[in-house]
């Protein structure tokens, strides 16, 4: 009777918690403000990533992610994987909810049929974080007044635009 008195309260606390942070993304909202650019939880480890200088940079940046979080080196990473070893390696820790994980494999599309994803989709979903963190973070500076932060993020929607084209073609010059 305990147990079942303990998993209703806790129930009873998220979805009050749930509540509150929707309460909140709606106020954010009527100010302007997308609740994406507040409440990204991967947000330190993408501004980390920003910083990229090509592509392989960024590849190799990500690969090294996924292999530290694949501690058990099976070449897949789960929720749980993935949530523990972003609490681990960051400080101050990084938490990603189910909810987070479920947006970033696009309602778990991306995932196996154990709910894992691969390094190849690893590395797509970190890709569509930078992108849709460097989005957000060019809607913030579009509104601040300071010039740096929106500076900072067009650079780095530059450095995206780039790394997506096909290199040139210099056989043609001399």
């Amino acid at each position: 009777m305990a147990v079942l008195l303990d998993h209703f309260v806790s129930a009873t606390a998220r979805e009050k918690h749930k509540e509150l942070i929707q309460e909140e993304a709606n106020r954010l909202l009527r100010r302007g403000i997308s609740t994406f650019e507040i409440q990204n939880p991967l947000g330190p480890l993408l501004e980390d990533l920003c910083r990229f200088t090509d592509q392989e940079d960024l590849t190799n940046r990500i690969s090294s992610l996924f292999y530290i979080l694949d501690h058990e080196v099976r070449g897949s990473l789960s929720f749980e994987e993935t949530k523990d070893g972003l609490a681990k390696i960051f400080n101050p820790p990084m938490h990603i909810s189910f909810d987070d994980w479920e947006r970033m494999t696009r309602g778990m599309e991306l995932c196996d049929e154990l709910e894992q994803v691969d390094e190849a989709t690893f590395h797509t979903i970190i890709q569509n974080e930078i992108r849709a963190y460097i989005e957000a973070c060019i809607s913030k500076g579009m509104r601040v007044t300071s010039r740096g932060s929106f500076e900072n993020a067009a650079i780095s929607a530059l450095r995206v635009l780039l790394i997506r084209m096909d290199p040139p073609d210099w056989s043609c010059i001399g």
